[in-house]
């Protein structure tokens, strides 16, 4: 079905993947007249986070006096043109939290300073539509403007869906699905835009070898009212069964076989896994520190740098911390009844091992239980020295489902988050 956008007149007229052309539509230059007129307003990426936050932490704390200049007493030294010790990360990670109407959407990008080349990437929720203002016509906006700031070279690895609330992932289910509408890809990053080959949304963002990670396993969301929008993250030697089982699927998807159909990583299987290489990095059951092996798990897209120890403490995770119901070192769920959606939520957190810094912390629609009971104690305890740079609330607009309402931020002079 053809939604409202913008095109070169400023009247209403159907939006198609050509209307998406960046000649077309400038992101960088929203017009109001137009979202007047077509009453769609034109919202772009906030602006990119490159983490970590080289200036104006929300929470000060010991943390930055690894990785940036600093003056005796411990604070940073704060000027535009800030050179990094020798200590810092040859990484940064940077993120877009992408404005979809109802719901959450983000994109996260581990890029390589020296290159600027992006060597990691997921995709995180995907939103959903109001009324004629639609989600997957701001995540095509919003991924443009990322072709052209980063250029056109990456494809996301995976796609995490925090839980399966139609507003965490019905934008992307859309993009998915219509894979008769054939787009094509921009480049910017500096030099003169240019335009790649045609193709769906699948095979343009995503890896041949995508896979998903979920907060848990949802049959009704996944194949009953999905109609096989998954098809992507089907495993190659067993497309065959899912065309076969495409009427019968949704009856047969809870048991093993609808599990061993995906390339998926779903529920407290999640914890500990660092979400930019599918690799674990503690152990879930304990919360203890994994140490490295040269055993590669099926979904594990481990950096070169990985095989080296120092190396691969110099890199930053983004890891699971909670999922399902579970919390990171705990063996068992937090509590007996059965999760709501909410509270399967996958919680994870953005740190630097060898800076002892935390960037980024977030939680979905969140599950304040797992947070306060298990996630901060274990934080404490791994970070003692540690404070987050940036916290993700959850778009209902309170801190009561991530964080349970704890005490307001500004009064935590003492208590680390």
């Amino acid at each position: 079905m053809p939604v409202f956008g913008i095109n070169q007149v400023s009247k209403l007229a159907p939006l198609t993947a050509d209307t998406l052309d960046p000649d077309v539509f400038n992101p960088l230059i929203p017009s109001v007249a137009q979202q007047a007129i077509t009453r769609s307003p034109i919202r772009l990426p906030w602006q990119a986070r490159v983490l970590p936050l080289v200036q104006n932490s929300i929470f000060s704390g010991k943390a930055t006096s690894n990785l940036f200049p600093h003056n005796k007493d411990g604070t940073q030294i704060v000027n535009s043109g800030i050179t990094p010790t020798a200590n810092s990360s040859p990484w940064k990670v940077i993120n877009y939290q992408i404005p979809v109407p109802i719901g959450d959407c983000s994109a996260h990008f581990l890029v390589e300073i020296n290159t600027n080349k992006v060597r990691r990437a997921f995709l995180m929720d995907g939103g959903t539509n109001a009324g004629t203002y639609v989600a997957w016509v701001q995540i095509l906006k919003a991924l443009r403007f990322i072709d052209l700031q980063l250029g056109n070279d990456w494809k996301f690895d995976s796609w995490v869906v925090t839980h399966w609330d139609a507003d965490h992932y019905s934008g992307v289910k859309d993009l998915l699905l219509n894979e008769g509408i054939k787009f094509t890809r921009c480049s910017g990053a500096g030099k003169p835009v240019t335009r790649g080959i045609s193709g769906s949304f699948a095979s343009l963002y995503f890896a041949e070898d995508a896979w998903l990670c979920c907060g848990a396993w949802d049959v009704e969301a996944m194949f009953v009212k999905g109609d096989g929008f998954l098809r992507h993250f089907v495993r190659q030697d067993k497309l065959y069964i899912w065309g076969r089982l495409s009427t019968t699927i949704p009856t047969r998807a809870a048991g093993t076989e609808g599990q061993s159909l995906l390339r998926c990583i779903w529920g407290e299987t999640l914890i500990c896994l660092d979400l930019f290489t599918r690799s674990y990095q503690y152990h879930g059951g304990t919360g203890e520190e994994y140490e490295y092996t040269g055993h590669l798990f099926e979904s594990e897209r481990r950096l070169e740098s990985d095989h080296h120890a120092v190396a691969a403490k110099n890199t930053p995770r983004f890891c699971v911390v909670g999922a399902n119901g579970y919390g990171i070192g705990q063996a068992t769920p937090f509590k007996k009844e059965k999760p709501s959606k909410n509270e399967t939520s996958i919680l994870a957190l953005l740190y630097w091992k060898r800076q002892n810094l935390c960037s980024y912390y977030t939680g979905g629609d969140g599950n304040p239980g797992i947070f306060k009971g298990i996630v901060k104690p274990w934080f404490d305890k791994t970070w003692p020295d540690c404070d987050v740079e940036m916290v993700k609330l959850d778009h209902h607009g309170s801190t009561r489902e991530n964080l349970g309402g704890v005490t307001p931020l500004k009064n935590q002079v003492q208590e680390r988050i």
